[in-house]
């Protein structure tokens, strides 16, 4: 278990490779932030009588995409730290502390992969879906995500974005978003090998023991109370009874042989 196996190389490359693209998408969105900045440049061919400026940063752009972007950034950075961390406990600690941190690394491994398949799909749904109306005045009755507005809206007039922000937000917004194809493909490997790592640990095979044992009583919060046989009370024995004692009258027509039969505190005797 404290070798060097496939299942640990390659959680420590994924968890590596994972942490370094969480760590670009994290930078990129926070790049494209900046272009987002409280200015307006003139309408081009907008004359002294009627000036009308495109607002860098509109009051109608969709911010949940760029919410979701930080948010995968952010779970799958902690995931790849923890899935390193449980690699490090296979050198220095105890079985126990590895079954227990594995099962929150198989845990959180794949409930991260599913959210980020869920999220991208999210999002090139919200791209596709975009749509600019063809005269400015209008714009303001759609929502526009950011990397449309950088993309497709503010290139319609002007074509030089770069000019414009100073650096290429169109690319680094495009690049955000397609960087979270291969943040799942990265989240999937990790979840995968975590589970087959965590399986040779016998993480897996301690719940099933204690399922089969009966584990601990869920609805009582307290383990099941086990039967104990109590000692039964011994049965009654019935004694032969005793025949009447003879009435008072009838010992004084007792026989005089009959008699001759005596105890005595020494014990029964007869007299010969």
């Amino acid at each position: 278990m404290h070798k060097f196996t496939l299942h640990t190389i390659a959680i420590s490359i994924s968890s590596l490779t994972l942490l370094a693209l969480s760590t670009a998408l994290l930078a990129l969105e926070s790049r494209v932030q900046d272009a987002f900045s409280n200015n307006a440049r003139q309408y081009p061919g907008s004359n002294m009588a009627e000036f009308i400026f495109v607002p860098l940063n509109p009051s109608n752009i969709d911010a949940w995409p760029t919410v979701v972007k930080f948010a995968v950034g952010a779970c799958s950075l902690l995931v790849s730290l923890l899935g390193l961390v449980w690699l490090g406990l296979h050198w220095w600690a105890s079985i126990v502390h590895i079954r227990m941190l594995g099962s929150a690394v198989c845990i959180a491994t794949v409930t991260n992969t599913a959210a980020t398949i869920g999220f991208t799909v999210y999002l090139f749904t919200s791209e596709a879906q975009g749509r600019l109306p063809k005269l400015f005045r209008k714009w303001g009755e759609e929502t526009f995500t950011r990397e449309f507005y950088l993309c497709k809206a503010v290139p319609s007039i002007f074509p030089d974005t770069n000019a414009v922000y100073g650096f290429p937000a169109c690319e680094k917004a495009r690049a955000g978003r397609y960087l979270m194809l291969v943040i799942c493909c990265v989240s999937a490997i990790l979840a995968g090998f975590s589970v087959l790592q965590a399986h040779q640990d016998g993480v897996f095979a301690v719940f099933v023991k204690d399922r089969s044992r009966g584990g601990p009583d869920v609805e009582r919060g307290r383990p099941k109370a086990t039967k104990v046989d109590l000692p039964q009370p011994p049965e009654t024995v019935h004694m032969p009874s005793e025949p009447p004692l003879p009435k008072y009258g009838s010992l004084q027509n007792v026989s005089p042989r009959k008699s001759q039969y005596r105890t005595s505190l020494y014990g029964y005797y007869t007299k010969s």
